[in-house]
């Protein structure tokens, strides 16, 4: 037996792949998002590796999420009605804060489904990153006077990454 197939033996069991269906475990060999030898979780250190990634990634669509509300709001924090003009007689451009705003929505929501799918590998670790990167992203990046549309403190924003 190769040395790199007795290490992958004595992390993980089987050949890696990128969804178990037997429930949430930590003994299957995983392979984060794609079917490559390079993605495969089969050491300690690219677990390790990919569980930070997975992290990081939940931090970023919190951050997405909190910048691409901001853009959406007035200099004096009211939001911006629908009835504004795309063009101002300013000469500033409300259009290229609508391209703004769109193009960090799509972006967030691939990493929603992203960070769905690796929690749909049902590995305990990479859910808890998902979970952990979600919770202390929004901890740190939502501020405490974040306000819904009724005027509401928005408590459960975010909790749906993938839908929203």
């Amino acid at each position: 037996m190769a040395p790199d197939a007795a290490k992958a033996d004595a992390f993980c069991k089987g050949m890696p792949m990128v969804m178990d269906m037997s429930g949430f475990n930590q003994e299957t060999c995983i392979s984060l998002l794609l079917q490559h030898p390079l993605t495969n979780l089969t050491t300690p250190l690219r677990y390790g590796v990919g569980c930070a990634l997975t992290f990081v990634l939940a931090l970023l669509f919190e951050v997405l999420r909190v910048v691409n509300r901001r853009l959406g709001q007035r200099p004096d924090g009211q939001k911006r009605g629908k009835s504004e003009p795309l063009l101002r007689g300013d000469g500033s451009s409300g259009l290229w804060l609508r391209v703004a705003r769109s193009m960090g929505h799509g972006a967030s929501i691939a990493i929603a489904y992203l960070l769905m799918m690796i929690a749909m590998t049902y590995n305990v670790g990479l859910f808890c990153a998902v979970i952990g990167g979600l919770t202390i992203g929004f901890f740190i990046f939502s501020s405490a006077n974040e306000k819904g549309p009724s005027g509401l403190q928005t408590v459960t924003s975010g909790v749906e990454p993938c839908c929203e």
